[in-house]
């Protein structure tokens, strides 16, 4: 078998058929799917156990809720494909020859990981990419594409996992041989560290074609509360090890610590949604072990953005609420000032 098809499921059974479709309508066939039911309340597994009867390359995987990252290695471990994509159950694939496509080229080139145009569809209307295409080695991917993964920012390599084709057997390993902690929201990065940071992966190469439509604000495995911070405090640590490992420049760390910087007020900003920003609350986010970790590099780094997010902890709510007013009448998204802001929507 060439292909498997990995679709973790959280909930989203209401928009599991659109995904699924979209594999079946494909021209190539030499796959099988692989739905991880990771502990949905709602209807997928009674929809899965249907739609078996008409697919018998179709596979579900039940577990209890665990989060995406688990939820991706059970799929990831039962795969008997020679290359392995994921699909999330609210996308679906919006090219019917995506599939013939991507596998063709991996067996052409001989490539490790091919990544391709993944658009994202926000509510029904998709957004123009581009891309580009060419090859790289590994050691040139360390060397100039891998800064997404690491805190920073590139043109190049993407986070995510449904815009890229994989080795399974290099993905097994990956995750086989590094203990796979539970994550909700930053599995994506997770993962693809685990998988870019194996000495198998030699060649990487990218095709500007538009094969993945991204569903966004459908909700699903995605949690959009507190839980961010706590996700980042499995994240950070497996970034710092792969700068060390990798032998990477100081700035890779740096940027490390300012995404945790930002991380902040992404994390109240989404607390926020659930009317759960308290300055208490921020207080808290600020005894992570990722943020106390940032401090102490910026401690011996000065960082502009950080000595105002530093200085708001430590005011007290009637001067906090002082600053809140000027904010609003000034309307400027300083660090300091989205803080304020963010209180003031309790």
């Amino acid at each position: 078998m060439l292909l498997s098809i990995i679709i973790p499921d959280y909930n989203d059974g209401k928009y599991l058929k659109k995904a699924l479709d979209s594999v079946w309508q494909q021209s190539f066939r030499d796959y099988e799917v692989i739905v991880v039911n990771d502990g949905s309340t709602d209807r997928s597994a009674e929809y899965c156990a249907r739609w078996q009867k008409e697919h018998d390359n179709l596979r579900l995987i039940e577990q209890e809720h665990q989060g995406a990252s688990l939820a991706r290695r059970s799929g990831i471990l039962a795969a008997k494909g020679k290359y392995c994509v994921f699909l999330d159950a609210d996308d679906w694939f919006c090219d019917p020859t995506a599939l013939e496509r991507l596998v063709g080229r991996m067996e052409e080139s001989g490539v490790d990981v091919l990544q391709f145009l993944m658009e994202k569809n926000c509510f029904g209307k998709g957004k123009p990419v581009s891309g580009k295409e060419g090859e790289l080695t590994g050691a040139e991917f360390w060397e100039r594409d891998c800064s997404t993964l690491l805190g920073g920012k590139t043109v190049d390599i993407s986070p995510y996992l449904c815009d890229k084709i994989y080795r399974t057997e290099i993905f097994q390993k990956a995750v086989t041989e590094n203990k796979v902690e539970s994550i909700y929201i930053f599995d994506y990065i997770y993962l693809n560290l685990l998988y870019f940071a194996r000495e198998e992966v030699r060649r990487i190469a990218y095709v500007p074609w538009l094969l993945y439509s991204w569903r966004q604000y459908s909700g699903g495995l995605f949690r959009c509360d507190e839980t961010l911070m706590e996700d980042y405090e499995v994240l950070k640590p497996l970034q710092l090890l792969t700068i060390e490992q990798q032998g990477l420049p100081e700035g890779f760390r740096k940027q490390c610590h300012v995404e945790t910087a930002y991380l902040l007020p992404s994390a109240s900003s989404k607390a926020a949604q659930h009317k759960t920003v308290t300055v208490p609350f921020l207080r808290q986010m600020y005894q992570y072990p990722a943020v106390q970790d940032a401090i102490a590099y910026f401690t011996e780094h000065p960082n502009g953005l950080w000595d105002e997010i530093r200085a708001f902890m430590n005011t007290d709510e009637e001067k906090l609420q002082r600053e809140a007013q000027r904010y609003n009448k000034s309307k400027k998204l300083k660090a300091k000032g989205l803080y304020i802001w963010l209180f003031c929507r309790k």
